[in-house]
């Protein structure tokens, strides 16, 4: 009997592990392809693609987070030598997955990495896209100013979270905060013409970055 519930414990576990990637897209919707036309774009688009790419690859299978994590937080390279047993079965997967979601420079950065060791790729990726210096605050901020005027096939909420990402990573990246006034003549150039007229008609001097998104994701709502 104790033989026979080893066995069992075993067979569960093996069955717990095994991915989820036929059932991930119907939950997590599967990230597009990542084609950034200039390093402008990758820095700007990067981090929400990043997101959209981990959670749907965590729910297919949550044992990638932490050699995901694990890849960002790496300074050196990782050597197939230096991984842990399990990390040696895993590698290849989220490389391959990654040839069919990248494009230009980024799929570039993937194939000069050997052996198709994807925890190395995602530390490379990640370090080229998402660098910590002085001309990333500078495009993220030029991103920032510059962000496109959102879109139909997203939802408002989506594209104001999406900007506001690229404020704190500005802030995380040159230490400081992107003015209130700045991001609200942002937020103000970046909706849709009919809503800018109707917050610019009902703006006075105590509106705030703050008090207009609120506005904005309310109209959301109500429209």
């Amino acid at each position: 009997m104790v033989e026979m519930a080893r066995v069992f414990k075993e067979k569960l576990t093996k069955e717990e592990k095994k991915d989820k990637f036929g059932d991930a897209s119907k939950v997590v919707r599967q990230p597009e392809v990542f084609n950034p036309k200039n390093q402008e774009e990758e820095i700007a688009l990067w981090q929400d693609w990043k997101l959209g790419f981990r959670s749907w690859l965590f729910f297919a299978q949550e044992d990638f987070r932490g050699d995901l994590d694990g890849a960002e937080r790496a300074v050196q390279p990782m050597a197939f030598e230096d991984m842990t047993l399990e990390q040696h079965t895993r590698p290849e997967k989220p490389h391959s997955i990654l040839i069919g979601l990248l494009r230009g420079r980024p799929l570039k950065i993937l194939r000069a990495i050997e052996d198709g060791n994807g925890l190395e790729a995602w530390r490379e990726l990640n370090k080229q896209l998402a660098p910590r210096t002085r001309s990333r605050s500078i495009a993220l901020l030029q991103a920032f100013l510059s962000h496109l005027q959102f879109t139909k096939d997203k939802t408002v909420l989506e594209q104001v979270l999406g900007l506001e990402r690229l404020a704190d990573e500005y802030h995380s990246a040159a230490e400081e905060e992107i003015s209130d006034n700045k991001k609200l003549s942002v937020l103000l150039r970046v909706v849709h013409p009919a809503l800018r007229q109707h917050l610019q008609l009902s703006m006075d001097e105590s509106a705030t970055y703050a008090t207009t998104r609120e506005k904005v994701v309310n109209y959301e709502r109500t429209t």
